[in-house]
């Protein structure tokens, strides 16, 4: 299949099929690849909004974990493990701004237990209502036995849990793909939505028989809230026998990037937001991405700071952000950690994270 009759399927409203979604990936026209993806974008939200929310991802360290740290070695700042008391005043910063997310994974050799994580759940939700705490697959597949342990989920959920990242958060390896879509599909069981990402280890195997399983997960369970590209695999430039190269490596390159985001967001029409993924392709090519099919700008990231006084301080500032959509063309509306666009009087809080730094 060519990638005119692709781009004809595309226009038409049609669903593309595996072999034209490979004729998308391996074509080398990045303007024309943008162009179909913007007009998937627009299908799905016909105005020109892009959204954006106040957060980011903080290590969680267990009581064991923190009793073991040893002062003498060094750990840098944006991973330095936080405990529960310590992130409940990141959580309380959030709060005070009106809304936010907080996508919590483990950090270290030994991780919290389900009682620690249902412990720090409960606390954020029941003091904090507009923070939506989210976990990692990672641990989530730790947790609850690759998604064999409905109910964990269950008391996860009970606690407060509001959603699962499906990028790749820390720096823990990822869970294989087969292990990662029975998570997520345990996890919408249980009503709880997550985010979509495209693994490194599907990438090099086949990354379009990858978002093709996404694509039949979403149409199964609707609970895909988000995709994030940040870890999308493609061939080779014009060489299918090249192997595939994760993005966010230094082998992947803004072309490959911007290409395997295109292809992505025509593939999943089903998906109702697409993140940019500036922290890991920088905030220039995260605003170029709004013209590749991406409607969201992702959190303005969290770095924790200070030892005995916690202090968050944004990676990019809630100003920063809006410039950037503005300049692409679009408006920038604030959302929830849920994926729930703010009213304009919920909107006006968020700016006292700006004073946080």
């Amino acid at each position: 299949m060519t990638f005119a009759d692709t781009a004809a399927r595309v226009m038409g409203g049609d669903s593309i099929t595996r072999q034209g979604a490979t004729s998308l990936i391996d074509y080398c026209n990045l303007p024309e690849i943008g162009m179909l993806a913007c007009h998937v974008s627009r299908r799905v939200h016909p105005e020109r909004v892009v959204t954006f929310a106040n957060g980011g991802a903080l290590p969680f360290a267990g009581r064991d974990q923190l009793s073991e740290t040893n002062p003498d070695v060094p750990i840098p700042n944006s991973m330095r493990p936080l405990g529960k008391d310590e992130l409940m005043r990141s959580a309380a910063l959030l709060g005070e701004s009106g809304s936010g997310e907080i996508t919590l994974y483990s950090y270290g050799s030994r991780r919290p237990s389900l009682g620690e994580w249902l412990d720090l759940l409960e606390a954020i939700t029941t003091r904090f209502a507009a923070v939506a705490p989210s976990i990692s697959t990672v641990d989530i597949a730790s947790l609850c036995r690759d998604g064999q342990d409905l109910g964990c989920l269950g008391e996860l959920k009970a606690a407060g849990l509001k959603g699962v990242r499906g990028e790749q958060v820390g720096l823990r390896p990822p869970v294989s793909p087969e292990v990662w879509l029975a998570v997520h599909r345990a996890v919408h069981e249980s009503g709880t939505w997550s985010t979509a990402a495209c693994l490194p280890g599907a990438s090099k195997t086949n990354p379009v028989e990858w978002l093709f399983r996404i694509r039949e997960l979403q149409q199964d369970t609707g609970l895909f809230k988000a995709f994030a590209s940040g870890a999308i695999g493609v061939r080779g430039l014009g060489d299918p026998s090249q192997p595939a190269r994760p993005i966010g490596t230094a082998t992947a390159s803004a072309f490959l990037f911007l290409r395997s985001l295109a292809a992505a967001r025509c593939v999943l029409d089903n998906i109702p937001y697409f993140q940019s993924s500036w922290e890991s392709q920088g905030a220039k090519i995260g605003e170029i991405a709004l013209q590749f099919g991406a409607n969201d700008f992702g959190a303005t990231g969290l770095v924790a700071r200070g030892a005995e006084t916690i202090r968050l301080t944004p990676i990019l500032s809630t100003d920063e952000i809006e410039r950037l959509i503005r300049d692409s063309g679009h408006t920038p509306w604030q959302r929830s950690g849920d994926f729930q666009r703010l009213q304009p009087d919920m909107m006006s809080g968020y700016r006292p994270l700006a004073l946080m730094s």
